[in-house]
Formats: C-alpha cells, sequence, structure tokens
C-alpha cells in the first residue's frame, strides 16, 4: 500500500510543491504550477486570464481579463440561465450580435428601454410613452 506524505504547509497544495504519481512500471515526477488557490471556505482564486473550464472540450469558460469578466459558452448547445426569479442587476444592459458590433437591445435603468433591427434604434421608451423610427404596422386596430 502507498503513502501519501504531508504537504509542505500542512494540507494545502501549493504551485512548487512537488509530486509523485506512483503508477505501475515506474513512478513520474511532477510539479504543481498555476493551482487555483482555496482558501479555508472552500473558495477558489483564479488570477486574471486563468479559466474555470467546464465539458470535455472546455464548452464552458468563467474567466476575468482583468478589465473585464466573461461566462463564455463554446458548445453544440445552448447556454441556459434557469431560475424562478431571474434578476440581472445593472443601470445598463445590452443585447448584442455575437461579435459585439450590433445593438439588438438595450435597458437602462434611467433612460428606459430601446429595440434595435440591425444595429439601428427603431422602437423606444421615453418619458411620455414610446418614440418610433420607421413604419408603423398593425392588424385588426380599430
Amino acid at each position: 500500500m502507498a503513502k501519501i506524505s504531508e504537504l509542505a504547509d500542512g494540507g494545502n497544495l501549493l504551485n512548487d510543491d512537488e509530486l509523485i504519481v506512483l503508477r505501475a512500471g515506474g513512478n513520474v515526477r511532477a510539479t504543481v504550477a498555476n493551482l487555483p488557490q482555496v482558501d479555508a471556505s472552500g473558495n477558489q482564486s483564479f488570477a486574471d486570464n486563468e479559466k474555470a473550464t467546464f465539458g470535455a472540450g472546455n464548452d464552458l469558460q468563467i474567466y476575468h481579463s482583468g478589465s473585464a469578466s466573461f461566462i463564455t459558452e463554446n458548445g453544440t448547445g445552448n447556454l441556459l440561465i434557469k431560475g424562478n426569479n431571474l434578476l440581472l442587476r445593472s443601470d445598463d444592459i445590452f443585447v448584442q450580435s455575437e461579435d459585439g458590433t450590433a445593438n439588438a437591445a438595450r435597458f437602462n435603468a434611467t433612460t428606459g428601454a430601446t429595440l434595435y433591427r440591425a444595429g439601428s434604434p427603431k422602437l423606444a421608451t421615453s418619458s411620455t410613452g414610446i418614440d418610433v423610427t420607421g413604419t408603423v404596422s398593425a392588424d385588426g386596430a380599430e
């Protein structure tokens, strides 16, 4: 039976700790590098641009670049966010094209909501009602 020796600091695996992997045919020596840090409460910390990845092909990634935070889904399926009450808290929320070059919708806590078509504003709320850019078509209006 193999015995696992104590870690240098008494129980936390650190980036400079050396591991010996026991396997049939010989041991393999490896050094740990760039591990996320785990605090006493079990929370993990990642440095900027280090990613928490999920899925066989790293389909879901969560990371911080140093100036912005990202949740990226690169798999073949959809990114589903579910909840009985889903709250997005921000003064300014944009829904944009995948490449970020065109707005589809903007929801601003102060100025209201704007809907876009191909990046051009078409319907916006205002303090007096709505503003429409372009033609309004209505069916069945009395």
